[in-house]
């Protein structure tokens, strides 16, 4: 493409964005609406004091419509952060954020550049720096952005965040579609293997265990066979959460093993962590707490964003109740307080703390809790949490022998259960 046709793309790209119509921005820029769309096609040669009016007018450096030539060191480490993130090699995604750190000021590769490094941050859970990208470039390309202009480097950067923000955002069906496309762009089979993944795991998030199973156990197989350790660490960790959700507990521990041991070799924190996590929920489920506490524990230790330490507090406060530890629950329920916890999360944490103030029998400070609790239950819509609230309401009043309201609770709780089936 020639250098007018960029300059001209990226005006057509701002005034888009900006809800504007040709006529509208000639007026501005004081130049016909003919001369404006010409512009636009690369027809017309962008002057320097049409380039310093459009800047003005869109409180944006001159610097965007300039140094346009690509820049061929930039574009090795744009098409290596590619390759790393489907292959699912974040330390070597990492090391070439790091590089990209600097403004490119090439159309091109600075949307290539902003999509790979979004999807990176929202991989890595890093949600902020994902959405200051958003405020600072991508909002402004994905509105309008022809996709099939520009290289298919940069088309699988594009494809590679709306996967990630999709996932982020748990609407599924949409990434399936873009995962779909991607699989289209790319020709290397061993490429299509990390969106293909991607797919199975998008199935049992959706509930269809039974296909996931099915989809990934050939794609296990075929992986183990090969050198894609990466995406193997990946399909170990899919196939432990299908076992975990079929309660094939066993199963689950075998295959991480598997991935512990590969997450091990080859420095994957995420990965290490995941299989912390998974086996402290089996041994909760399997009843075994205190074992369950230790892998949350060391769960803790590897997690790296506020958010994940949050969710891990949550459950090791859930062991402390069981063990009757009560004080311990109480320590961890402040924890996870100086995190920003999810909605959810909030109404787990009121719910915990109800919970030990009945156990303590603290009746004051069970009103209210469970108050508060039933409240911020109702009005999020958590049918779930508010199912247990009432459980504690009716353990608590048939404690205090007050057999009538007990009764009431209990009602309430039954009346809860026929709604949800």
């Amino acid at each position: 493409m020639s250098l007018i046709f960029h300059a001209g793309k990226r005006i057509t790209l701002l005034r888009n964005y900006a809800l504007m119509s040709q006529d509208e921005l000639a007026k501005e820029l004081n130049i016909s609406r003919s001369y404006l769309s010409n512009l636009e096609k690369g027809k017309n040669p962008l002057l320097n004091h049409i380039i310093k009016d459009v800047a003005s007018f869109f409180k944006i450096h001159s610097d965007f419509f300039m140094n346009l030539t690509p820049n061929n060191e930039v574009q090795k480490y744009l098409d290596s952060l590619s390759e790393s993130l489907l292959q699912n090699r974040m330390r070597d995604a990492q090391a070439c954020v790091i590089s990209l750190e600097i403004p490119l000021f090439n159309l091109i590769q600075d949307i290539e550049a902003n999509f790979l490094k979004a999807a990176y941050y929202l991989r890595s859970h890093q949600y902020e720096k994902t959405y200051e990208l958003e405020e600072e470039f991508i909002k402004v390309l994905l509105r309008d952005f022809e996709i099939t202009a520009v290289p298919l480097s940069t088309q699988k950067a594009y494809y590679c965040y709306l996967i990630e923000k999709n996932i982020h955002l748990r609407h599924y069906s949409s990434c399936e579609k873009y995962c779909n496309r991607l699989i289209d762009l790319l020709s290397n089979q061993s490429e299509k293997q990390g969106p293909e993944l991607t797919k199975v795991y998008l199935k049992m998030k959706q509930g269809n265990k039974a296909l996931a199973f099915s989809q990934i156990q050939p794609m296990i197989t075929t992986l183990e066979s090969s050198n894609q350790h990466h995406l193997l660490a990946e399909g170990y960790s899919f196939l432990s959460s299908i076992h975990i959700d079929l309660k094939l507990y066993e199963n689950a521990l075998e295959h991480l093993e598997k991935l512990d041991l590969l997450a091990t070799e080859l420095e994957l924190p995420n990965q290490r962590f995941i299989v912390a996590q998974q086996r402290g929920y089996i041994y909760r489920e399997l009843k075994n707490y205190n074992q369950s506490l230790a892998f949350h524990k060391e769960a803790l230790t590897l997690a790296t964003t506020s958010s994940r330490k949050a969710t891990v507090h949550l459950s090791i406060i859930s062991n402390y109740i069981e063990l009757n530890d009560l004080e311990n629950a109480e320590l961890h329920i402040s924890f996870a307080h100086k995190y920003e916890v999810s909605t959810y999360e909030k109404m787990v944490l009121l719910s915990y703390s109800s919970q030990i103030a009945l156990y303590k029998g603290d009746r004051e400070k069970f009103q209210e809790t469970h108050q508060k609790s039933l409240t911020f239950f109702i009005e999020n819509n958590y049918a779930k949490n508010l199912h247990y609230v009432y459980s504690y309401l009716a353990d608590f009043h048939l404690k205090q022998r007050k057999y009538k309201l007990a009764a009431e609770y209990y009602k309430k709780k039954e009346n809860l259960n026929y709604e949800i089936i």
